[in-house]
């Protein structure tokens, strides 16, 4: 029995379907329609390519719940050009307003985000947004302590990262671990997904590209989280557990300063084979 929900008087029988499906379980009955038998359903990613390909709406899946919208071709699409440059005008944030980013806003780069790329679309991403200074400060606090510890006890790495110009900066008032942001953004997925480190990293660097276009900075606050993952008390306070792996932290808020020229990068290496 077809898996797919099939109108024959529409499918043009031109095949998107049974191409585009990544794990290729979609196949051509006698009459050149799609045909997805329920054992090979059993493999189904439900990335829903098959019905989002369809030229004429033709074809469904039943699991595909929540339907779908249609892709706008406007006349208004970002050029190579536009988007080039917006890329290079993206810039690591790390002084920001105090002013805080509205529910409304977080919540608009969240659905974009979660539109990112996940291996076999398991879409494991999970997200916290943090608003709360208090746990801010404790986070970053814990992030020195857990430095303090490296000088101690690994003092060759503490002085590769210069931890104890880090802690002496904290010291006297001055944040290098959250700058100070108004709002971080942690994602982290189970510990036992495979390729959670890959899906957080793809879906934190979307989110990081997508904040300028509703006027966020942000920055990747990398000591902090290596930091979660080797202070237990650190985890805790997030509310996770040993089930969970944090893989990227960004800092959040409005710039407080706006960039008028774009630093000079190395030329892309690249080898042509």
């Amino acid at each position: 029995m077809n898996q797919l929900n099939i109108n024959n008087d529409a499918c043009t029988r031109c095949g998107a379907c049974i191409d585009s499906c990544p794990v290729n379980i979609i196949e051509a009955d006698d009459n050149r329609f799609p045909l997805l038998t329920a054992q090979r359903n059993a493999y189904c990613i439900q990335c829903f390519h098959c019905e989002a390909v369809c030229p004429t709406q033709a074809l469904s899946h039943p699991a595909a719940t929540q339907g779908m919208s249609d892709v706008k071709q406007s006349e208004h699409s970002i050029s190579a050009h536009q988007l080039g440059q917006y890329m290079q005008q993206r810039r690591s944030i790390r002084q920001f307003k105090a002013q805080k980013i509205t529910p409304d806003t977080l919540q608009q780069a969240m659905d974009a985000v979660r539109y990112a790329p996940t291996g076999t679309n398991r879409q494991l991403n999970h997200w916290i947004l943090i608003n709360d200074d208090a746990l801010i400060h404790d986070l970053a606090d814990g992030t020195i302590q857990w430095m303090r510890q490296v000088v101690a006890g690994a003092p060759e790495m503490g002085a590769r990262y210069n931890f104890s110009a880090i802690i002496a900066n904290w010291e006297a008032g001055i944040d290098r671990i959250c700058r100070h942001a108004p709002h971080l953004a942690i994602c982290y997925t189970p510990t036992a997904h495979p390729v959670g480190s890959k899906d957080a990293v793809i879906a934190t660097a979307h989110l990081e590209l997508f904040l300028p276009s509703v006027g966020i900075g942000s920055c990747w606050a990398g000591f902090l989280m290596i930091a979660i993952e080797q202070m237990p008390l650190l985890k805790q306070r997030l509310g996770l557990t040993a089930d969970h792996t944090v893989h990227a932290a960004l800092m959040l808020g409005y710039p407080k300063y706006k960039y008028k020229r774009i630093p000079a990068r190395d030329a892309a290496k690249v080898i042509w084979l």
